[in-house]
């Protein structure tokens, strides 16, 4: 009887200690449209998963999506007007992951003529 409960014990602390590991790496990112166009088929990858955030609305934010993990940037491809728009990172080699909790990314166009975007990231 003494070891079905030292036994059931362990199991129950290392399930929550499992648990409360998971908790610890959630990022939560919303992305904010900062300008005055439609957003269209905007996808975000921040190597830790890859969301799809539909259309944004001209200087509004989406629903907060969860992210195994993220950084201060992350690759975008959106579209205004049927016009493909990039942000590509060249690669994360020295930077830092995201800690756990809800971010958001602010998207701006850059250059219409190029496609190009900026993000800048603010905890919220």
């Amino acid at each position: 009887m003494k070891i079905n409960l030292t036994v059931l014990i362990l199991f129950t602390i290392v399930l929550l200690a499992g648990a409360c590991k998971k908790a610890d790496n959630e990022v939560h990112i919303r992305v904010l449209n900062d300008s005055p166009d439609l957003f269209e088929e905007v996808i975000v990858n921040t190597s830790g998963g890859e969301h799809n955030y539909g259309e944004i609305e001209p200087n509004s934010y989406t629903a907060y999506q969860l992210f195994d993990f993220a950084y201060n940037y992350a690759y975008v491809r959106l579209q205004i007007d049927g016009k493909d728009f990039f942000l590509i990172p060249n690669d994360y080699a020295g930077e830092q992951m995201l800690r756990s909790g809800y971010y958001t990314y602010i998207l701006r166009v850059v250059d219409y003529d190029t496609g190009a975007l900026t993000l800048e990231i603010k905890k919220d």
